[in-house]
């Protein structure tokens, strides 16, 4: 899992370009104190402005992010690759932009084929 060869380099990419831009978050169902301490070990925690994981469910995660900063619903999307990441944003009355999961093609608000597709205005 420290293996930074196999990180996302095109999610990478976008984050490192809108740094200051735009806020970044994680929100997994993966322990959060892991979560944490494998950011830092493979230096992406500075990439985000919070890591949140388990125990709280992914659908809570969000809603204390979105309570925490007051992010305005209309302005915020979660992009995801999962269901859990739809089934979260729709709890959280969010924007759904799937990502690397052809499943959620249907679902999203918007499908990334690549995050080069990502609306930035």
């Amino acid at each position: 899992m420290l293996a930074s060869e196999k990180l996302n380099q095109d999610a990478l990419r976008f984050i490192r370009s809108t740094q200051g831009a735009i806020a970044h978050y994680l929100a997994s169902g993966s322990d959060g104190n892991e979560l944490r301490y494998l950011c830092k070990a493979l230096g992406i925690d500075l990439l985000f402005s919070g890591i949140q994981g388990s125990p709280a469910s992914k659908p809570q995660l969000v809603a204390d992010i979105l309570a925490l900063k007051r992010f305005a619903v209309e302005e915020t999307c979660l992009i995801g690759d999962a269901m859990n990441d739809l089934e979260a944003a729709r709890a959280n009355r969010v924007k759904f932009f799937g990502y690397n999961n052809p499943a959620l093609r249907e679902h999203a608000d918007l499908y990334l084929n690549a995050f080069s597709e990502f609306p930035l205005s």
